[in-house]
């Protein structure tokens, strides 16, 4: 709908989480959710059990039912129990933190489509082209061939890579920046796929089988 939040910024997901977590909508209120550091700094800080908290609950009119409160906290509670893992996912990989994107600042992730894994710039994974219009997935295999091909190694070496390479810049689409660890800069240039490279076994096994099916249906 267009409509920006209270301070004229784009929507996030704690913005929402905040709301739909907030007890002053049901007209109830949380007292010391937050205290100050000292008399000095007077830093506002959040309180994790430092001090006491306070409910007060009909503090004032509510503008939804408590009902409702409670099912929306019930039901976020069910969805973070369903979704969170108890086990650590989080992987490190070698090119983790190493590409910078030179449109938005932001640093490339690691992702898995129909196609092979790419690596892409997060605000244009997150937000689209439209926030970072110079930004383009770069396949995996083609960064470990650059990589090969600069460090003059017939295969990746995670180690190699590590102690030689402090970043990759991408100042434009199909361009690479290489900055070494000991200051060298160095370009490369990579080329996109063709079609039939970004054709995976899976890809092509499904395409026959749906051929065999609209065959067999249209005899």
């Amino acid at each position: 709908m267009h409509i920006s939040t209270k301070f004229d910024n784009e929507w996030t997901a704690e913005s929402v989480r905040r709301i739909l977590t907030n007890e002053k909508y049901c007209g109830e209120l949380i007292l010391q959710k937050f205290y100050s550091e000292n008399h000095l700094t007077k830093r506002k800080m959040v309180n994790h059990g430092e001090i006491k908290k306070f409910y007060v609950e009909e503090a004032h009119p509510p503008i939804i039912e408590k009902t409702v409160f409670l099912a929306v906290q019930n039901l976020m509670k069910k969805h973070q129990e369903q979704f969170s893992s108890k086990k650590s996912t989080t992987v490190v990989y070698p090119f983790t933190g190493k590409i910078h994107c030179n449109c938005c600042g932001k640093n490339y992730r690691r992702k898995t489509t129909a196609t092979g894994v790419v690596w892409i710039c997060a605000t244009y994974n997150t937000k689209g082209k439209k926030y970072c219009p110079t930004a383009k997935q770069i396949p995996e295999n083609t960064l470990i061939s650059v990589c090969c091909e600069l460090l003059g190694i017939s295969e990746f070496d995670v180690e190699i890579f590590e102690s030689q390479i402090n970043k990759i810049l991408v100042p434009a689409p199909n361009e690479l920046t290489f900055i070494f660890t000991d200051g060298r800069e160095f370009s490369a240039n990579w080329k996109d796929r063709s079609r039939s490279e970004s054709w995976t076994d899976e890809m092509k096994k499904a395409t026959a089988e749906r051929s065999r099916k609209w065959h067999e249906q249209s005899r």
